[in-house]
């Protein structure tokens, strides 16, 4: 008999993906701020499913960039990422060959890329 509840984190952290299905999207988010910093670029992890892209942990549709209208306008809701490119999970790989990854693997990757690009994004504003 368990006194506690088991930890749910603990199980769905050991949760494989299939590397085939995970893709990385580059996006494009224009922020709702008074400062001038311009455009974001922030990384998703993302599945692929019928032609539409959801990302991984929340499973929100992720959506492409707006089409320009004729008069060369776009319409874009700031705060929100769009898509600007879409590259399979495996180009990021050391092991090309590997089939199945932790989803921890996968949290942790994605944060780290994000994390430099925003330090970047810092000391580039800072100069």
């Amino acid at each position: 008999m368990s006194i506690f509840k088991k930890d749910e984190k603990a199980t769905t952290r050991n949760v494989k993906f299939k590397c085939s299905d995970v893709y990385v999207l580059t996006t494009t988010i224009v922020p709702d701020s008074d400062e001038k910093v311009g455009t974001i670029t922030y990384y998703f992890l993302a599945t692929k499913r019928e032609e539409e892209y959801y990302e991984l942990f929340s499973d929100m549709k992720l959506e492409k960039e707006p089409d320009t209208y004729s008069d060369k306008d776009t319409t874009k809701q700031l705060d929100k990422p769009y898509i600007k490119k879409v590259e399979p999970l495996k180009e990021y790989m050391m092991d090309k060959k590997a089939k199945r990854i932790k989803r921890s693997l996968l949290f942790e990757f994605i944060i780290s890329i994000n994390v430099d690009n925003i330090v970047d994004l810092m000391i580039h504003n800072k100069n």
